[in-house]
């Protein structure tokens, strides 16, 4: 069995839902996790409990739809840790409408996510 433990896992989408179970699980396998999501607030409480964990936790609050952030994402990442082993593309957004009662703006934020961001 492979020994995946100190390896450094990024993680759009980490403030709740399948992120951030993604996150306790890797957490639990001794990754050190970069986590990114938009809710600051909810991010610095899942640092708290995953730094239990005895791994290094980095948090970005940023919005993954605004020009060249992935790319600047990344970079941050390595910079503070000197490299990244495992991209998980988590990140998306619904909406529970009929589709014609859907704005342009919404149709375009919901493509954007889900589709565009990397």
């Amino acid at each position: 069995m492979v020994n995946l433990a100190k390896k450094i896992a990024l993680i759009t989408g980490a403030s709740k839902g399948i992120g951030k179970k993604i996150a306790r699980r890797l957490a639990k396998e001794k990754f050190n996790l970069a986590l990114i999501a938009k809710d600051e607030n909810k991010l610095k409480k899942l640092k708290d409990e995953l730094s239990k964990e005895n791994i290094d936790v980095f948090i970005l609050p940023i919005d993954l739809t605004e020009n060249n952030v992935p790319q600047f994402v990344i970079e941050k990442v390595i910079e503070y840790f000197g490299g990244l082993d495992i991209l998980i593309n988590n990140a998306g957004t619904a909406l529970s409408k009929p589709l014609l009662e859907t704005s342009e703006e919404e149709w375009d934020n919901l493509m954007t996510t889900n589709a565009k961001v990397p």
